[in-house]
């Protein structure tokens, strides 16, 4: 039998934010392989995340029931990383998927520079997969009052140690670069806004112009300056725009770089603005008592 839970809790305090809980209840299935997803920074490059995810080898490489297992680098986006550990047959082993499960995850907490959880394929097909709580905040109201939102009750789940992991999903914590430009003084120097568009786009963006065939096989041609020219902002010193006359101005002499920080991404449930909770419960505890848990505390800080 299976059963699906469904709590909606509206705020009289905050009327403009109400929450959605979902939950399919069913026994686990021991299958016989443990999954990892793990993300650094928003920051980090593919090479930062590599560094650090060449531990799972050694954390793997402790678990006697390991068969195989594999690691995809760059799942999804730059930071991000899935992994899999393959156990022996049931024959071969004498501890559980779920025993095996929690021997991982306690030495991923260990592991600096990215977080990582373990989770379980769900046991029911068709579900969306991820970790088993999944505790939506969904509000009319700007993405950053969610995520406020989101960040109060991320911060009392973790302090009640009723979760191995919490996360969310909705996070301002993406760095980017405003590029201003200076348009009297390009137009001064005989620089249109299209030349200084087109000119950043094809030195850093990484976008194809057109293809060639080579032996009945189609490749992209894809300008963009090597990568010393862009490791960081500050790289845009060396690089150079085209005036009117033909001559070549410095791009930094029309333009200034000023930091900022955007979201990791935009979300939506039900076409309103939303952010998902996501939690592992500690062994023992139900998918309940933690919807429970979840349900009060938002009473309380939304």
């Amino acid at each position: 039998p299976v059963m699906v839970l469904v709590a909606v809790v509206v705020l009289a305090s905050c009327p403009f934010l109400y929450i959605k809980t979902f939950k399919e209840l069913a026994p686990e299935e021991d299958q016989g392989i443990v999954f990892i997803a793990a993300s650094a920074q928003e920051s980090a490059n593919f090479d930062f995340l590599t560094t650090y995810t060449r531990e799972f080898d050694r954390i793997f490489g402790k678990v006697p029931e390991r068969e195989d297992y594999f690691l995809i680098n760059g799942s999804g986006k730059p930071n991000s990383a899935i992994s899999g550990l393959l156990m022996k047959p049931w024959d071969e082993r004498t501890r559980s998927q779920k025993q095996v499960q929690q021997e991982v995850q306690a030495g991923l907490f260990a592991l600096p520079g990215v977080q990582a959880f373990a989770f379980a394929l769900p046991t029911l097909p068709g579900s969306a997969g991820g970790l088993p709580v999944q505790y939506v905040l969904t509000s009319t109201a700007e993405p950053r009052v969610v995520a406020e939102a989101l960040d109060k009750l991320i911060s009392e789940a973790r302090r009640s140690g009723k979760f191995i992991v919490v996360d969310g999903d909705l996070k301002f914590n993406k760095p980017e670069v405003l590029v201003k430009i200076d348009r009297s003084k390009a137009a001064a120097l005989g620089i249109g806004m299209a030349e200084i568009g087109q000119s950043m786009a094809g030195l850093l963006g990484g976008d194809y112009v057109n293809r060639f065939d080579i032996e009945g096989r189609s490749y992209k041609v894809i300008p963009q300056v090597p990568r010393d020219f862009r490791l960081s902002p500050a790289a845009i010193d060396r690089l150079y725009v085209k005036t009117s006359q033909g001559g070549m101005v410095p791009l930094s002499s029309v333009v200034t770089l000023e930091p900022t920080v955007a979201p990791n991404a935009l979300y939506q449930f039900n076409q309103l603005n939303s952010g998902t909770l996501s939690a592992l419960p500690l062994p023992g505890s139900t998918l309940g008592q933690s919807l429970e848990f979840l349900n009060q505390k938002a009473k309380e800080i939304l």
